[in-house]
């Protein structure tokens, strides 16, 4: 292609990872005009967004601490599945760190750590409702039992051999019945 250079410019550095000058991002320019037109991820980047993420970064954040727009960053999330994946695995982690917090916190007797996490992960609600995304089984069974059995009532019930002869009784001795 015209124009274009072949080779990767110098990448970003940051500060992320314990080797600063390792490159984060390698850029292919434009020759004519000098403005990047690709930028590839380098494995210390890989490192960098996954552990950004990690530490609980946003992903505005994470593109600022690697060098580049939020929209270049959406744009190689898109491209590359590999910044994905150390995307996930970095807020896969603090996930894990925060469930396992708050359960032994609310295990230690922590009601408001209990609270938060029945909340925030169970998706329990004080009113009933379930949070998005949260599918809640509230099967309610009713069961109308009649009223009691005077003890007369119930000899006669044993005395006519059972369950059928019941409700015949119970509708004809019943107080409600007489009133």
């Amino acid at each position: 292609m015209s124009g274009e250079a072949d080779d990767f410019s110098a990448g970003v550095t940051s500060g992320v990872t314990k080797h600063p000058q390792k490159r984060l991002i390698l850029r292919r320019r434009d020759a004519a005009n000098g403005h990047a037109i690709n930028s590839v991820v380098t494995k210390a980047g890989y490192e960098a967004i996954e552990q950004l993420a990690r530490n609980g970064a946003s992903n505005s954040e994470i593109a600022r601490q690697i060098g580049i727009s939020n929209g270049t960053f959406v744009a190689l999330r898109k491209r590359d599945a590999e910044v994905e994946e150390a995307l996930q695995r970095g807020r896969s982690a603090l996930d894990t760190e925060f469930v396992d917090r708050f359960v032994e916190w609310s295990r230690k007797g922590s009601v408001t750590a209990a609270i938060y996490f029945t909340k925030a992960r169970l998706g329990w609600r004080e009113d009933g409702s379930a949070a998005p995304g949260v599918q809640v089984n509230n099967t309610q069974i009713n069961i109308n039992m009649p009223p009691a059995m005077s003890a007369e009532q119930f000899r006669a019930l044993v005395a006519h051999g059972g369950a059928e002869q019941a409700e015949v009784i119970d509708a004809e001795a019943s107080p409600s019945a007489t009133r």
